[in-house]
């Protein structure tokens, strides 16, 4: 801690012991034949010794502890630095010191801990040294789930929130026990937060306590995402529903069986805002909205009746009775499946009752459904769609930008904004997405695409023709994947539909193309210095960004500047055979030609005499 510390020198005549805080070094002599030392950090105020050792880390704060006794008597008086805990294999030997702060620790985290860790962790909150715990979070898979239970069973009048998640994948350790729901449920009644986010795996042993009887009638629990990697049954369910009526976030993974999400829904309770449905696959997906605030102040549990007999089964599908009319929920996200059409006829049909309301929307399909009619009653701001069942090999990642325009005066101008991704999809499923684009495009009041980016997709001619009939795309990245990148014919075929004039088009009465201003592409193959000079004649394109095209040399990039065009920004990525000297004169030409626009801009005034438009140069 040298950092913080003075160094003095003093005469040799001088009693140490006239010094409070300061001691001597009598084996460096660099500075005469005694030195003094200042621990200043001793006399500072608490609130500047506070800020200083705030931005220390937790480690370095450890650390802190054993420089003196007053170092310690100091940090063990300034709680803040010990608010937030977390505790990894690299500072395993922290668990020694908890005890010294440990009524101080608000949360706490165990990140990939060692069995050291965890049992020193479990031994300490057992103990009773770090009784005033509101959160605590196991991010590991050497947890058992006796030591869950019995820890948050100890901290059941302070613990609000608890995490049990595994960043790695549970599929490459071996088997362990995780608590049931009912479980946590009974240890701490007063959680709030509770995330359970587990990748799917062999993991079916529970570990469950048989006595249920001190569960509450009504529990505290506002936020629960409940992802373990196996299935949940219906009676989990039924608890669920029951025992926590001020839910406002639930993410639930697979069930055990079909569910009906519709009659799901109109159980669910009134305050619920957020629900993600049996969508184990995609367990990441809502985590913002669990991330969310909530004003517990505005809870009411006088508002909420609850009715204990609600599931039934019809058909092989369970359904649940309303008993929550009158009491109708506005959700403001949710995330659903659709691999059927009974799935799909209750997903259109719920997205209309919350259509007002309803601003983000998740679908995990597996078959194909009504894209265009999705497009067209969704009327939120973000859309993702994820399909599910497929091998990591062929994923793949789609992202469109969609705007709702009206028409003036034979012009369009845009209104709103909406954001639509979907990804891991299967190459079958192309056509139909694009199709479904294409659908929602030549509807009046629907969404119309501005910004498309294809990701490790594989595009043939069929597919650019369909691009080309969206004609208010202005932003389209196309980049592919090493094994299989576009083809010349692709990328020839699209210079081609964009180079076409309107007026050529409205002579032969065919779809007007689109105005590209953005266009990124890559990797190409046999794109040659002679194609590249025709991105010139792309009217509109003033932007433009070409990935690992390694055919193309500085030639064909010095040709395609030097030539007369809209461009005005290039980027070259990862081409082996353009050299640095040919983008410093890229950016040189390009920096020049926008101060030669900006010094010939046509200015537009009305002239006060005889009403006719004159024009003036800036």
């Amino acid at each position: 801690m040298n950092n913080i510390s003075n160094t003095t020198t003093v005469n040799s005549d001088s009693d140490p012991e006239d010094y409070e805080d300061e001691y001597y070094d009598t084996e460096d002599e660099s500075y005469g034949p005694l030195r003094k030392r200042i621990d200043f950090i001793t006399h500072l105020p608490y609130e500047v010794v506070g800020i200083i050792l705030s931005k220390l880390s937790t480690a370095e704060l450890f650390e802190c502890l054993e420089v003196s006794p007053k170092w310690l008597d100091l940090l063990q008086k300034l709680p803040k630095l010990w608010y937030e805990v977390t505790v990894d294999d690299e500072n395993y030997t922290m668990i020694n010191q908890l005890p010294l702060i440990g009524k101080h620790i608000r949360k706490y985290r165990i990140y990939d801990g060692c069995q050291e860790i965890l049992d020193g962790s479990v031994a300490e909150i057992l103990g009773g040294s770090m009784n005033n715990l509101e959160s605590l979070a196991w991010d590991c898979s050497d947890f058992s789930g006796s030591d869950v239970l019995n820890c948050i069973g100890h901290l059941q009048t302070t613990l609000t929130e608890l995490e049990i998640v595994y960043s790695f994948d549970t599929r490459y350790v071996l088997p362990f026990s995780i608590p049931s729901l009912s479980s946590i449920l009974h240890a701490c009644p007063i959680l709030k937060r509770l995330k359970v986010s587990l990748h799917d795996s062999n993991i079916t042993q529970y570990f469950d306590k048989q006595d249920h009887n001190g569960v509450p009638d009504s529990l505290k629990l506002t936020h629960l995402h409940w992802h373990p990697g196996a299935y949940t049954d219906t009676e989990e369910l039924e608890k669920l529903l029951v025992l926590c009526p001020l839910l406002v976030y639930m993410s639930i993974g697979s069930f055990e069986g079909s569910i009906s999400i519709l009659a799901f829904r109109n159980q669910c309770p009134p305050k619920l805002r957020h629900l993600y449905l049996d969508i184990n696959e995609h367990s990441q997906s809502g985590l913002d909205s669990y991330s969310g605030d909530y004003d517990d102040n505005n809870s009411n549990d006088e508002d909420i009746k609850l009715n204990n007999d609600f599931l039934t089964k019809e058909e092989g599908r369970m359904t649940i009775k309303n008993n929550n009319k009158g009491m109708q929920n506005k959700l403001e996200s949710l995330g659903a499946k659709c691999y059927n059409q009974v799935d799909w006829e209750e997903l259109e049909h719920l997205i209309r009752i919350d259509q007002r309301s309803l601003k983000n929307l998740t679908v995990c399909h597996n078959e194909s459904f009504d894209l265009t009619t999705l497009l067209d009653i969704f009327q939120g701001s973000a859309l993702s769609l994820r399909y599910s069942y497929v091998y990591w090999r062929s994923m793949a990642f789609i992202c469109a930008t969609l705007n709702k325009y009206l028409v003036i005066d034979n012009q369009q101008e845009k209104l709103e904004r909406n954001k639509f991704e979907t990804s891991t999809y299967q190459q079958r499923h192309l056509p139909w997405f694009i199709e479904g684009l294409r659908g929602a495009h030549s509807r009046p009041s629907s969404w119309k695409v501005s910004q498309l980016k294809f990701y490790d997709c594989i595009i043939n001619t069929t597919f650019i023709q369909s691009l080309l009939e969206l004609s208010t795309l202005e932003d389209l990245t196309i980049t592919s994947s090493s094994r299989h990148p576009l083809e010349i014919e692709v990328l020839t075929a699209l210079i081609d539909g964009l180079c076409v004039s309107r007026q050529q088009q409205q002579q032969q009465q065919t779809t007007v193309a689109p105005r590209i201003q953005y266009l990124c592409l890559g990797p190409v193959t046999g794109l040659t210095d002679t194609i590249v000079a025709r991105f010139a004649e792309i009217k509109e394109l003033k932007d433009l960004t070409l990935l690992k095209c390694n055919d193309i040399t500085d030639k064909g990039i010095l040709g395609l500047v030097d030539s007369e065009s809209s461009l005005e920004k290039l980027s070259i990525l990862e081409c082996n055979n353009v050299t640095s000297e040919a983008k410093e004169y890229i950016k040189q030409k390009l920096d020049q030609r926008k101060c030669q626009q900006k010094q010939y801009r046509f200015i537009k005034r009305e002239n006060p005499k005889g009403g006719i438009d004159e024009f003036g140069i800036l």
